[in-house]
């Protein structure tokens, strides 16, 4: 179960988004715009993840919680998920024949609806993903996590 932010956790975080939206914001690398743009990711998904956990059964019937159903089972991709893999091969942001035997590994494994979150992530990402396996390796392990 995640525990709630603390108060200096919170300090350092409004500090550092009042420094990066000042009229003049110092000049930051390529690298550490990524990294914060998926740190913003991860953890806008956390939040997600989180109210949909706390959503009362009464008005979703399983909670929040991810369906069973795997994101490949019986030598096929679920059809949502080859579905957002042809959108982002369509958009030249993903191609399936580029990635590794683990990356290919970690997807598959994943519930279809996380995998849909990790492949999303792809699709809003507005710079270019310098390395793909890891990226979705890593994103793929943070919400096996969750």
């Amino acid at each position: 179960m995640s525990s709630p932010i603390g108060d200096d956790q919170l300090q350092r975080l409004v500090g550092l988004v009042t420094t990066l939206t000042a009229p003049e914001p110092p000049k930051v690398s390529k690298h550490l715009k990524q990294s914060l743009n998926l740190f913003l990711d991860i953890a806008e998904d956390e939040l997600k993840i989180t109210q949909e956990a706390a959503t009362p059964a009464s008005k979703a019937g399983t909670a929040g919680a991810p369906r069973k159903a795997l994101a490949f089972a019986g030598d096929k991709w679920h059809a949502d998920v080859k579905a957002q893999m042809a959108v982002l091969e369509k958009t030249s942001k993903l191609k399936e024949a580029d990635l590794d035997q683990h990356t290919l590994n970690s997807l598959k494994k994943l519930p279809y609806e996380v995998a849909l979150v990790c492949l999303g992530k792809i699709a809003n990402n507005l710079s270019a993903i310098l390395n793909m396996n890891a990226f979705i390796v890593m994103n793929c392990t943070h919400l096996r996590n969750q």
